[in-house]
């Protein structure tokens, strides 16, 4: 995964919080949007019963029986969008997220859900690993309703996984036209162009992102990245310079200001940027681990492989390939000792 697919990553998942967290408060009915009324058949004074006594556990802390009183519901009504839903995000407040998916995939694939329901199966998929799955309920909350940039921006997002780029592209422009003033989607095209290596175009468009979240610190590092591509390091260093000291040392920052001090051949600069990143967040793997990358190119074996222990020690296994090469770096440096 490239650099900035990373925050890409980060930023869809908080998107997902939103969406859950509108969906699976305690005492809040799920969203209506574009929904089917209960089916034909229910009785709504005993969906409605359901309903109040799930919320009360759910209230009270008690989700697992929250859960119970609304599965039996669903089985007893199994044409009820309402409880249907409801379950769905109980399920998801208990970090059952296979579980809850199968829920909206349920009112997706018999046609009684929502485009918010499309949309919600679409980004637990995403978050399950399932892209493609992702995309085709992205497509279908779309094709409910048009009208919501959210759906492009999302469908965008599978597709980008999927490698499907020029369909990203033309999901992207259509999330523009509905609603230009998104810092996310002229990110998101930003690091397609950057990815053809169409900078001017990169750089514009990040521009924009920038001007509309300025507070985003994914733009600043990728239109550092965008500087570095264009062989001006130096900028890219002083646009990442400025950050906050909330961000200033998170590994990505630090990875790109690294790389732009290696190539103005300065692997020391790059190595110091991290021990003071290391001296901040002790317990951080991967900068251990990237510092023990950037010791070696410093030459300074030592405090890599002091470093690459430390990332270990920490649970990044790659770092094992760091240990073993020193070690043999260093017994084949070591003088041979005659027989007596």
């Amino acid at each position: 995964m490239k650099r900035t697919g990373i925050f890409m990553v980060l930023l869809g998942v908080l998107a997902l919080a939103a969406a859950v967290w509108a969906v699976s408060r305690p005492g809040v009915a799920p969203p209506t949007t574009n929904a089917t009324p209960v089916q034909t058949g229910t009785d709504p004074d005993a969906a409605d019963a359901i309903l109040d006594a799930a919320k009360r556990y759910s209230a009270s802390g008690a989700l697992d029986r929250a859960e119970a009183v609304l599965r039996a519901g669903v089985a007893e009504h199994p044409d009820d969008t309402t409880l249907r839903r409801a379950l769905a995000g109980v399920l998801l407040q208990e970090d059952k997220k296979p579980a809850a998916l199968a829920q909206y995939e349920r009112l997706v694939e018999d046609g009684s859900g929502s485009a918010r329901d499309a949309f919600m199966a679409g980004s637990l998929a995403a978050v399950l690993g399932d892209q493609t799955k992702a995309a085709a309920y992205h497509e279908r909350a779309q094709a409910l309703d048009p009208t919501n940039p959210d759906y492009p921006v999302h469908l965008a997002r599978a597709q980008i996984a999927l490698g499907r780029l020029d369909d990203a592209k033309a999901s992207l422009v259509r999330a523009a036209v509905l609603d230009e003033g998104r810092g996310m989607v002229w990110g998101m095209l930003a690091e397609l162009a950057l990815r053809e290596n169409k900078l001017d175009m990169a750089s514009q468009h990040i521009a924009k992102a920038r001007r509309l979240e300025p507070e985003v610190t994914a733009w600043r590092v990728l239109e550092a990245r965008i500087l570095k591509r264009r062989g001006e390091p130096e900028r890219a260093l002083l646009l990442l310079s400025g950050l906050g000291e909330a961000d200033r040392w998170r590994p990505p920052v630090i990875r790109e200001m690294a790389a732009c001090d290696g190539m103005l051949h300065r692997p020391g600069d790059a190595l110091s940027l991290y021990e003071q990143a290391i001296r901040k967040q002790p317990d951080n793997p991967t900068l251990c681990y990237e510092g023990a990358l950037w010791a070696e190119r410093a030459g300074d074996p030592g405090r890599a492989l002091e470093l690459a222990k430390r990332a270990r020690m920490l649970g990044k296994e790659h770092a094992a390939a760091i240990i073993e090469r020193l070690d043999s770096s260093a017994a084949d440096a070591s003088p041979s000792v005659p027989p007596p």
